[in-house]
Parts: C-alpha cells; structure tokens; sequence
C-alpha cells in the first residue's frame, strides 16, 4: 500500500520518493497522481535536511491522501474538489510542524553554542567562529589577531567573597569585552576565566592597539558586588593570523604565547605576548 511504499524511501533523497512512492496495486489516476506530487514538493521545499520522523509523517500524509477519495460515480468534479481541498490541509499542517522542529533545532544549536552564565559563545561555538573567521581570511587575503585574555587571581574572588562576586566578574569582563570590541569581531568565554576574542581584518599594530584598549577598560572598570568594588586584573597573549592560518595551528600559537604571558605579570601593559 501507499503507506508502505512511502515508508521505504525513508534513506533516500526527497527528489527520489517521486518514482518510488506510487501506490500497488492500485494505479493512481492523472489527478491523483498530480495532487501528490504537487504534496510532495510543496512539503519538500521546507525540509533543510534528511529527517525520518518527518519522512515518516509525510508518507502518513500521503496514504491518508489517496485513501477514502471519493469513488467514480459521485463524479470528477467531486474526486477533485476532495483532493485538492486535503491537500493543501495537510500540506499545511506538515509544513507547520517542520518550521515547528526547525525553531526547535535553531533553539537548542544556539544553546549548545551559548555560555549560560555570560551569554558568549562557549568554546564549541567560538571554534565554529574561528573557522568562519579563518575561511574569510582565506578568501579575501584579511589578516587580524587572535587574543586570549586570563583573569589574574580569579580564584581569590570565589575564596574571599563567595562564588557570586566570581560570577559577577565573570559578567564583567564578558560585558566590557563586548562593548570595547566590534561587530564583525568574537568574544567567547572558553572556561572558567578564559576569555578568547578574534579581531578580524586588522593589521598587528591596530590589532594591539585595541588588545591594550581591551585591557585598559577591563582593569578600569572595578566589579560592583554588593558594597564593594574589586578590582579585575587580566592577562592578555596576543597572536596575529592570516589567509594561511589554520584554527589548530592559530590556537596553539595562541596558547603557547599566554604560556609564556602568564609568569610575568609586569603591570597593566607588560602582559602581551608576541610583540
């Protein structure tokens, strides 16, 4: 039957149900045959993707389609009606639970990608970032630095003042990365106080120019926790790439060089690395 058949393209591509979704042993009429294709492609232009359930659910769609049509003798002009008029029902209602799953799956790649706590991308979705970043590189020959950025004696805050003066720098820092930094460039929280961000389509002295500005307006700016203003102190490695970079090779240089940054801690401008 319909349902069957349907059923059995499930691995194959949407274009491919055309010729393997027609119904035994019964032989569909012109009409028929064309209601279901207009089915078909009318439901197939929402899918993004290869997706079984919704596979599933359109073959469903289908057999319920063809079956219990009106029969010869109430006439043409009625088989044709009923047909057309189910249709667009349940074209509609797939079409509705496909943009439905679709927001979902938008919804939960986004949270994936998120940092719950600052609201950045996280270290999968700037990763993801990295490479679009690095793509664009390649494409039009842009060059820009990668910079990470450490919270020096951030353990202190959660020993001294509790783990929410930790979080509230955290929101900081994340806060005032954002504002110091552009559009077209990333701010991302890594974990616990790691911070990376990419400047894109800079040259070396502009992009340490704006990693001192970084620097300068996070240290500047004291966290308020309840009476209290501490003060955020940070470590900043700075790490320039090109059209010919690659994201492992960029993040490796970019660890070693706060590898090195790190032990030194020679005041609010003697922290970057590379230069």
């Amino acid at each position: 039957m319909v349902t069957k058949a349907l059923f059995h393209c499930r691995s194959g591509a949407v274009a491919g149900w055309h010729r393997s979704c027609i119904p035994e042993p019964r032989t569909l009429s012109s009409i028929e045959y064309g209601v279901l294709m207009i089915l078909i492609e009318q439901v197939s232009a929402s899918l993004t993707a290869n997706d079984p359930e919704l596979t599933d659910m359109i073959g469903v769609i289908a057999s319920r389609l063809i079956e219990n049509i009106p029969d010869e003798e109430t006439g043409a002009e009625a088989r044709k009606d009923g047909l057309l008029e189910r249709e667009l029902m349940y074209a509609a209602q797939a079409e509705q639970q496909i943009a439905t799953q679709n927001e979902r799956i938008e919804y939960l790649q986004g949270l994936s990608f998120t940092d719950e706590l600052t609201g950045l991308f996280n270290r999968r979705g700037f990763s993801e970032q990295l490479k679009r970043t690095l793509a664009s590189a390649r494409r039009f020959g842009h060059t820009g630095v990668l910079i990470y950025c450490d919270i020096g004696s951030f353990k202190d805050f959660n020993d001294i003042h509790g783990h929410c003066a930790r979080d509230a720098v955290l929101r900081l820092v994340a806060t005032v990365s954002e504002k110091s930094l552009r559009e077209i460039d990333t701010v991302a929280r890594l974990g616990g106080d790691e911070f990376a961000m990419t400047v894109a389509q800079t040259q070396w002295n502009d992009g340490t120019k704006r990693a001192r500005t970084l620097q300068w307006a996070i240290e500047s700016t004291p966290c308020e926790f309840h009476d209290e203003h501490l003060p955020v102190k940070v470590s900043l490695s700075i790490e320039p790439y090109g059209p010919d970079d690659a994201p492992k090779d960029l993040i490796r240089r970019a660890d070693m060089a706060m590898y090195n940054v790190k032990p030194q801690n020679e005041g609010p401008f003697g922290r970057m690395a590379a230069e």
